[in-house]
């Protein structure tokens, strides 16, 4: 689960990504609702619970976090236009 979840959160610094400690992967399953991951930078910390309609299975599943000055900023909005950007730049 905490791999599904990394693989969905894309940690932004100012214009420099964070790696993930686990594989990637691109789909989070149904069986993922309302699992947990933390996520920790320095002394930040944020709780991210899966949240998502298990019925649709046509949007993607994730959000996007960025840290700005140590405090984590959830932005599920921005979520689709970074994993695009992550899987052409996977594919080059």
């Amino acid at each position: 689960m905490t791999r599904v979840l990394l693989a969905l959160v894309a940690l932004v610094l100012p214009a420099v990504p964070v790696g993930a400690e686990h594989e990637v992967f691109t789909r989070m399953g149904d069986e993922s609702l309302g699992e947990s991951l933390t996520l920790k930078y320095g002394a930040a910390n944020l709780k991210l619970t899966a949240r998502f309609d298990p019925a649709n299975h046509a949007e993607e599943r994730g959000t996007r976090v960025d840290v700005e000055a140590g405090r984590f900023f959830e932005r599920p909005a921005s979520f689709r236009s970074t994993l695009t950007q992550y899987l052409g730049s996977a594919q080059r």
